[in-house]
């Protein structure tokens, strides 16, 4: 079995997300190119020059990490000579304020959203604070229209958590339901069925932000901030009930 293969099975007996496995594979590679060599006779001296060479480039502090981490994953894990990698430090990045967005923006934003779909999709975001990766993989029995609540399987670790599900994000769900029904499970889906992907949603969200005459950069990241912003403006204890969904919970 090829080396990089071998990496690819322990990455993926180890529960990574397919694409963290993709992003250290093409980290490896990139490695394996710049020292001229297989990545079997690599070794400390070469993840040495390699680090060097990243810190003279103009990568940034998070793509650096992506690259530190897969070379500790390689290895501490699948060669089994951590000591390779134990001088690794990983770099600071400047802190920044994320972008929170004002409610009348929000609701500029999703105001300018034709597709029913898409606007469903970003009203659920700001609703419950989910990360774009897991509301695109919802399911529509996920949706406990019974106990007003969420059921969220694809988060960070494959941990499954609860969030609210209010009258608003109801009514909209349902709504949008109606407008644009589809085939399949997933309750945001082309009208085959096929989920929506971040990737697109990401660009529908570009464009609405730029109709609705916001001059900031909109993505699904922002709304989730903004989700969290506002129950903290609005009194609630995020530590004790996390993203339960302002937007979810206000009455029309």
């Amino acid at each position: 079995m090829e080396l990089l293969d071998r990496v690819r099975n322990d990455l993926e007996l180890g529960g990574y997300a397919p694409g963290t496995i993709e992003r250290y594979l093409w980290s490896l590679r990139a490695f394996a190119r710049f020292r001229h060599r297989p990545l079997t006779r690599v070794g400390r001296r070469d993840v040495r020059a390699w680090v060097d060479h990243l810190a003279a480039s103009a990568v940034g502090p998070q793509r650096r990490r992506q690259h530190f981490a897969a070379l500790r994953f390689l290895f501490a894990k699948t060669l089994g000579r951590p000591n390779a990698v134990s001088f690794l430090s990983w770099p600071r990045e400047p802190e920044r304020l994320p972008l929170v967005l004002a409610r009348r923006d929000i609701a500029r934003v999703l105001g300018t959203v034709d597709d029913p779909s898409y606007a469903a999709l970003f009203a659920t975001l700001y609703a419950t604070g989910m990360r774009i990766g897991e509301a695109c993989k919802l399911e529509r029995h996920d949706v406990d229209t019974a106990r007003c609540v969420v059921l969220v399987r694809a988060g960070k670790g494959a941990r499954e958590r609860l969030v609210t599900l209010g009258p608003r994000l109801l009514a909209t769900l349902r709504s949008a339901w109606r407008q644009a029904p589809i085939a399949g499970q997933f309750a945001f889906a082309h009208p085959s069925g096929r989920p929506l992907s971040p990737k697109s949603a990401r660009a529908a969200l570009h464009r609405a932000a730029a109709r609705a005459g916001l001059d900031v950069r909109v993505t699904p990241h922002v709304l989730r901030h903004s989700c969290a912003t506002h129950m903290l403006e609005s009194g609630t204890d995020i530590r004790v009930y996390p993203f339960t969904g302002f937007y979810a919970a206000r009455r029309s």
